[in-house]
């Protein structure tokens, strides 16, 4: 697996320096693929990759994730896994905390006519560790992808009750769209 690795600020630290908002990655060191620091508050050890190998310890974290994501959701089987991880138009990441699965997100970029755009799926983090800028340092990860993936457009969806996170992707630059949401299910089960 590919890590960004984040490293905590000293408490009582300056929360800018150099005028750099502390929460964003320094991409000046490098692409957003090779290490990227960001100071984040009160998470140590947090590590943030692009999942490479469907292994049960991934399987297991997205079992445990997913239904935090909605209560109708379970993880992804080993097959299930295998294809996203395949996929090259998806790019699956998980922060650990401590070695722990903490938080995963996937990032999709694709190409129209109009423009290539990456939409941001599956974003979630462990209720145990909501609260501590994780969501906040994989959003950025999230975002370094579709950068590095020549995205001219992020796109994210997020549900009405999930008022935390709703709050937290203004805050981050994301605007609030009118627009309509629909959905065909092609598939039992989906």
């Amino acid at each position: 697996m590919r890590a960004l690795r984040y490293s905590a600020r000293p408490l009582g630290s300056p929360s800018r320096r150099h005028g750099r908002d502390p929460w964003t990655p320094n991409l000046s060191a490098g692409p957003p693929a090779a290490l990227a620091r960001v100071s984040l508050p009160l998470t140590v050890g947090l590590t943030i990759e692009a999942a490479t190998e469907a292994t049960p310890e991934l399987e297991q974290g997205l079992a445990a994730l997913m239904p935090q994501l909605n209560p109708a959701l379970a993880g992804p089987t080993r097959e299930a896994l295998i294809a996203v991880l395949a996929d090259p138009a998806t790019t699956l990441l998980v922060a650990r905390q401590d070695m722990l699965i903490v938080a995963t997100a996937t990032v999709i970029v694709y190409t129209t006519p109009a423009w290539t755009k990456a939409r941001i799926e599956d974003l979630v983090v462990d209720e145990g560790n909501r609260g501590h800028g994780v969501g906040k340092a994989l959003v950025n990860a999230c975002l370094n992808v579709a950068r590095e993936r020549g995205a001219g457009v992020v796109e994210l969806q997020s549900a009405r009750r999930r008022e935390v996170a709703n709050r937290l992707y203004p805050r981050l630059g994301f605007e609030r769209r009118e627009s309509n949401v629909y959905r065909m299910m092609l598939r039992e089960g989906y």
